[in-house]
Order: C-alpha cells, then structure tokens, then sequence
C-alpha cells in the first residue's frame, strides 16, 4: 500500500515537470525539467511494476547487471559508464551546493526569522545527507567503469549503502545519510506548506 501511494506521488511529481515543459520560456528551464520529468516518469514506471508485479530489489539484481555488463562491452561503453559516474558526480557537488545555503529557503518569504534559521538547517543536513547518497552510489559506478566488473554498480543506492554497511565506517555513513534524508524529507514539507514553488 504505501508503494502504491509513492508509484502516485511520483506519477503527480512527474506530471508537474511535464507541465513545466511546456510552460516555461527559456529552453534551459524547459530542459532541466523535461530531464526530471524523464527521470520520475521512469521511476512511475518502476514502482508501478513493482505493485503490479510484487518484484523485490533482489529479484533484479540480475538484469540490472546483465544490463550494466552489455553497457560495459558495447563499443564505447566503459567510457558512457564513467561518463555516467561523471555526472552523478555532478549531482553529488550541486547536492553539496544547495546544502551551504541550506537550499531554496530563499523562496520561504511568510516564515519568521526563526522558523527560516530552522529550514535552513533542514535543507543543508538533508541535502548533504543525499549528497553522500550520491557519492555512494558514483563510487561504485566508477569503479565498474575502472574495472570493467558489472557487478559492483548493480543496486543502486540500496547496494551501495548496503555494500558500505560491510565497512569499518559504514554504520556512521548510513546514520548520517538516514538523518539526511529526514532532514531532506522535512525540508520538503516545509517548502510544500510555504513556498510558491518547489523545484
């Protein structure tokens, strides 16, 4: 139930950044937003599949590996995997980014004084703890793309924290990411509430 409640939520998320496609003026915001439209649309998909199908993470580890192995021997495709690490690399830093000014409490104009010291906290504890989310999972992927080994990027996020967990300092990362993204979480309420726009 509560998949099938997420698989909406990301449906109307997705609806939203299409909208935004077509609403905005400048192509840059209209290609940043078709690009998180293309992303939570894919994520739609998943989670719709996974109710539907009553699929487990661990059930698909074997495709996504098979899939990141014929990536990896296609023509070009160690170097698209690393440019794939790449650019979660660059979500990471603009991750790291938001977090120093504590994220879009810019826009949070009808909260006070302490109420907007408060969300910013928020915003910069979530967004550095999804910042090291992303590090996570761009170090694996860079080290399939350096190894040329499928298995180490198959997972996502829940492999890659699941693989650090096995580390001297893993339980220390998961905390830190696990308060991050309730912070993050939070944050999101608030800009929800009290923001004009949430991006």
């Amino acid at each position: 139930m509560l998949l099938a409640g997420l698989t909406i939520a990301f449906a109307a998320y997705a609806i939203i950044r299409w909208v935004r496609v077509v609403q905005e003026d400048g192509w840059k915001d209209r290609g940043t937003n078709a690009l998180r439209a293309t992303v939570w649309t894919g994520l739609t998909l998943l989670a719709a599949n996974t109710v539907i199908t009553g699929a487990t993470s661990s059930g698909g580890g074997g495709s996504g590996q098979s899939m990141t192995r014929a990536v990896l021997d296609a023509p070009g495709g160690q170097a698209l995997v690393f440019a794939l690490g790449l650019v979660l690399f660059g979500v990471a830093l603009q991750q790291v980014r938001k977090g120093t000014d504590g994220g879009l409490t810019d826009e949070l104009a009808t909260l006070g004084l302490e109420e907007r010291h408060a969300a910013r906290w928020l915003g910069r504890v979530g967004y550095i703890g999804r910042a090291l989310a992303y590090g996570a999972v761009t170090g694996f992927v860079m080290h399939a793309a350096w190894t040329h080994d499928a298995s180490g990027a198959v997972g996502g996020l829940d492999h890659a924290l699941g693989e650090f967990q096995q580390r001297p300092y893993g339980q220390a990362l998961l905390l830190a990411v696990t308060l991050g993204f309730a912070a993050f979480g939070l944050f999101r309420l608030v800009e929800a509430r009290y923001s004009q726009d949430v991006t």
